[in-house]
This record gives C-alpha cells, sequence and structure tokens, in this order.
C-alpha cells in the first residue's frame, strides 16, 4: 500500500514538472512567446499584463530580435518599452529589431552602443528618450517612427555614419544637440510642422551643404548649425525674429546669407570664423538692421555690427558711424587698410583682432578703446 501511494506522489511530481516544461515548449513554438529565461535581457514588471526591457546580459553582440511577447513562470507578457539605459554601453551589439508591442524608448537606451550599424523601430514607438542614440558612432541609418512629436536633446548625437535623415511630419520641436557631432549626416527633411530647434541641434553637421529651415520657426537658437563646415548657403524664413549667439559660427564655406524684415536681433558671434562669407543683405524694410556693401549695420547705420571676414583690400568707414562693434572686424585677415573717421569714438573690444596684415588710420584721439581692439594688427596710426 505505502509503496502504491509513494509512485502516485512520484507520478504526480513528474507530471507537474513535465507540464512545465511542455507549456513552456508550446508557448514558444505555437505562439511564438519566448522564455524570459531563455533570453541575454532582463525585464521589469509595469504592468498586470506588461513589461520592459531594462538591461541585458554580459556578453550579449550580434544580431538581437526583442520579443513581442514573454513568458515568466506561467504568465505571458507583452513587452512595452524599453526602459531607461537598457543597453546602455553594449558596445557589442550589430543591429536591433524592435517589436511592434513597444510603445517607448527610455533615456540613453542605446547610448554608446559604438557597434551598432541598424535598427528598426515601428510606428508604435510614440517617445523616445533623452540621448537615446548618443555615441552610436556607426548607426549608418534610422527611420524615426511617424508617431513621434518630438527629438528628445542629444537624440542622435555623435551618430557620425548617419548619411541621412527625414524627420516625420507632426513633429514639433526638436531638442538641444539633437543631431550634433552627426559629420556624415549629408541630407536631413524637416517638417514645417517644427516650431522650435535647440541650442546646437545640427553643430558640427559638417556634410550638410544646407537645411530648409521650416516656416514656423520664430527663432534659430544659439550655436544651432556652429561648425556645419559644408554650408555654402542659407535662407533665413521670414518668421524668424531672433537669430542667437554663434549660430552660424564655423561655417567656413558660407559665402552669403540674406536677413529679412522680420528679425530684430542678433547675437554675438553669429558669423565668426564664417571665412568665405562676403555679403550680408538686410531687407530695406527691417526696422533694426541695414547694410551696405555686404556688411551689417544698426539701422541709422552709427554702429558697425559684422564684415564679412571674407572682404579684401582696403575698408573705408563711413561718415556718421560712432561706434565699431565688438569682433565686428575679427579674424578680417585679407583686409590691408582701414580708415576710421572723427565720428568714431568707441571702439568695441577685440573689434579688430587677429587682422594680421591690417594697417589702421585713426583720424582721432578723442576714441574709447575696447580690450585688445587692434590685437595682432600690422600697424596703428593717429593723425589730428
Amino acid at each position: 500500500m505505502k509503496e502504491k501511494i509513494l509512485a502516485i506522489i512520484f507520478a504526480l511530481v513528474m507530471i507537474i514538472l513535465a507540464g512545465k516544461s511542455w507549456y513552456g515548449f508550446i508557448a514558444s513554438y505555437f505562439f511564438k512567446i519566448e522564455l524570459a529565461s531563455s533570453t541575454q535581457l532582463k525585464f521589469k514588471k509595469i504592468s498586470e499584463s506588461e513589461v520592459e526591457v531594462t538591461g541585458y546580459d554580459l556578453g550579449l553582440e550580434g544580431n538581437l530580435k526583442i520579443p513581442k511577447k514573454i513568458l515568466i513562470g506561467l504568465d505571458v507578457y507583452t513587452v512595452a518599452g524599453i526602459g531607461d539605459v537598457a543597453f546602455n554601453g553594449c558596445k557589442g551589439l550589430k543591429s536591433i529589431k524592435i517589436p511592434k508591442s513597444v510603445s517607448s524608448i527610455g533615456y540613453s537606451a542605446f547610448s554608446g552602443c559604438s557597434g551598432m550599424e541598424s535598427i528598426e523601430i515601428p510606428n508604435s514607438v510614440k517617445k523616445i528618450g533623452y540621448s537615446a542614440f548618443l555615441g552610436c558612432s556607426r548607426l549608418s541609418s534610422i527611420k524615426i517612427p511617424e508617431g513621434i512629436t518630438s527629438v528628445s536633446g542629444e537624440t542622435f548625437s555623435g551618430c557620425r555614419y548617419l548619411r541621412s535623415i527625414k524627420i516625420p511630419d507632426g513633429v514639433t520641436w526638436i531638442g538641444n544637440k539633437a543631431f550634433s557631432g552627426c559629420s556624415g549626416l549629408e541630407r536631413i527633411e524637416i517638417p514645417h510642422s517644427v516650431k522650435w530647434i535647440g541650442y546646437g541641434a545640427f553643430s558640427g553637421c559638417g556634410g550638410l551643404s544646407g537645411i530648409e529651415i521650416p516656416q514656423n520657426i520664430t527663432c534659430i537658437s544659439d550655436e544651432v548649425f556652429s561648425d556645419c563646415i559644408g554650408f555654402k548657403t542659407i535662407e533665413i524664413p521670414k518668421s524668424v525674429t531672433g537669430i542667437g549667439a554663434r549660430a552660424f559660427s564655423g561655417c567656413r564655406r558660407l559665402t552669403s546669407i540674406v536677413i529679412p524684415k522680420s528679425v530684430t536681433s542678433i547675437g554675438n558671434g553669429t558669423f565668426s570664423d564664417c571665412r568665405s562669407l562676403i555679403s550680408i543683405d538686410v531687407s530695406s524694410e527691417n526696422p533694426k538692421y541695414s547694410s551696405v556693401d555686404g556688411v551689417l549695420y544698426n539701422k541709422d547705420m552709427t554702429e558697425i555690427i559684422f564684415v564679412p571676414k571674407g572682404i579684401k583690400g582696403a575698408f573705408f568707414i563711413p561718415s556718421g558711424v560712432t561706434r565699431i562693434g565688438e569682433r565686428s572686424f575679427e579674424d578680417c585677415n585679407d583686409l590691408t587698410y582701414i580708415k576710421i573717421p572723427k565720428s568714431v569714438n568707441d571702439i568695441g573690444d577685440y573689434a579688430f583682432s587677429g587682422c594680421k596684415d591690417l594697417g589702421v588710420v585713426i583720424l582721432s584721439n578723442e576714441v574709447h578703446l575696447g580690450k585688445m581692439s587692434f590685437d595682432g594688427c600690422k600697424s596703428v596710426t593717429y593723425v589730428k
């Protein structure tokens, strides 16, 4: 009798154990549901029926397909998100396919995945977090999902191999440094739904030869296109009222720029180190700025604000100018002679700094000189 009871108990235990194994086999084979324990991924429950990927096992490499559903114990969960820093620093990953069940990608989720070449993101994804793909230096292509309404700061910063990007309709803003350092980027499409582009968003995108700024933009942020050394021309929309500090600094191939009547604010160093720039043309209807022979003045032409670096030879400052602005002639290396009239009573800091071949004649001793106004100039002569 005892032997029979023990045999029955043993049989029941074996059935239970076998049942779990067969349950997992059936789920995987017939319903494409993976056992969580069979993946190299870590998960966290975020609801009664959903999980998000939170990390990975050491040694994860190659091509990864994230499962749509997983089995934990006897319960089935839908993979609904990629968590914050989930794959951060996973240098062995080469490609990733994200399932249609995922709706969000957390901040720095894939940052530092320097070996990743491609990733498939479904249109089910509605949110991509800050610096999600920061430093994915070998990522050569990506499609931003249609449901995205914003591109967060530093999302693709340092993705040097990206060649082209299409930002979908419906996106309203692009965050600070979102594409900074994407030096291989040759083409980007920005929809007119975009109303704001953040600080340094495209700085260092040297492969771009130009960009179409959306018509709804009202402010060009600080350093937004700095060091875009491939820029040759740029059109500022009539909607723009302000241009930030160093917005186009280092755009060394930029030859000309037109400033519409709507612009009433231009920041410091906006066109610094634009070595090929020979002309700034301001609309005659602009209430605050004017231009003559490619030089930027205030409206009543009492102050010189900026002189393009491409201007050569001699330059004669018009009588009536009372102030030469800070850094206005800085690094104008091809200027050889300049005559400053008696009307000028103030010369700003570093106004002629770095003009190594420039000889300056000042027709008045009663002029205030800013810090290092003529630093590096060939000669400065005062004539009473």
